[in-house]
């Protein structure tokens, strides 16, 4: 074990497999393992490179399995001095589970005055982290991180390093933001975070639930996310693709600029038991070490 939960609270043994193996190796702590490719390769984006995630699917599609696997490889690298998260949740029907992840803001969001709220704060967070990055003569949130590692490690040798002395990686869910956008003022504070969160490590992913799968979201900002996954049910990809899994569904496309072209992709199936265990786990964790 090299994560922040036992590997062995994932039941299934592929699945146990991928996510110890990749996410071990993974080029950043900002990581997530979408799933393999039909030639068995492990599939990921690395939010480091391209900050931010779309991922478009429907009821049908067992997204909300897909998702579990998703959070689940941002977890296994979880740390409360480099990470925390938020979950909005517009419609109430998808992220719910997720509200008590140790690392979250506030409690998940279910309503627009909420989301609105939230998204000021990390508004005014970004433009904090940029006058402190210019001020140190740093150019990202790593190499602030970097210089505060070294300098501890050279100056107070006797201290562990403090969740407050480090910039965290934030990312921020969102579902249900087809809705959100209609409001001008979060519109606003959506296309600042997408625009120019990259570098003070704030990662959006926008998560489009809707039966009305492929409808384009009409916002300039949103068409400059790289990084996408859609999820559909359609017979015609389960019929092309072959996977040994629990359940026939979590076929997605992904895409970026770099690595994926309309690739298909299988999403290993992680359950809502199974996160709830490493959900458990991880606060448990964080409350023995506040302990110590």
């Amino acid at each position: 074990d090299t994560g922040s939960f036992p590997i062995q609270l994932i039941e299934d043994d592929k699945n146990r497999q991928l996510i110890g193996e990749t996410m071990t190796n993974a080029p950043s702590k900002t990581t997530v393992l979408v799933g393999k490719s039909k030639n068995d390769e492990p599939v990921m984006f690395d939010l480091e490179k391209e900050a931010h995630l779309l991922i478009d699917g429907n009821t049908d599609s067992n997204m909300s399995a897909s998702l579990n696997f998703l959070i689940t490889s941002l977890l296994w690298h979880s740390d409360e001095r480099y990470l925390q998260t938020a979950f909005i949740d517009i419609k109430g029907n998808l992220l719910k589970k997720y509200q008590d992840i140790p690392f979250n803001i506030p409690p998940l969001i279910e309503d627009i005055d909420g989301a609105k709220s939230l998204m000021e704060y990390l508004c005014d967070t970004l433009d904090s982290r940029h006058k402190t990055l210019k001020a140190k003569q740093c150019k990202d949130i790593n190499e602030f991180n970097n210089k505060i590692t070294y300098n501890m490690a050279i100056h107070r040798a006797d201290l562990p390093l403090n969740a407050k002395d480090t910039m965290k990686r934030t990312v921020l869910f969102i579902e249900g933001i087809e809705y959100l956008i209609e409001n001008k003022q979060i519109a606003k504070y959506l296309q600042k975070l997408i625009q120019l969160g990259r570098a003070v490590g704030i990662h959006v992913i926008l998560i489009k639930d809707n039966v009305n799968v492929g409808q384009k979201i009409y916002a300039p900002y949103v068409s400059t996310i790289r990084n996408r996954i859609f999820y559909s049910k359609n017979n015609e990809i389960q019929k092309d693709y072959e996977y040994e899994s629990q359940t026939n569904q979590g076929q997605a496309f992904v895409s970026n600029d770099n690595q994926y072209d309309e690739e298909l992709v299988q999403t290993p199936y992680i359950s809502d038991k199974e996160m709830e265990s490493i959900l458990n786990y991880m606060k448990q964790d964080l409350m023995t070490k506040g302990d110590d």
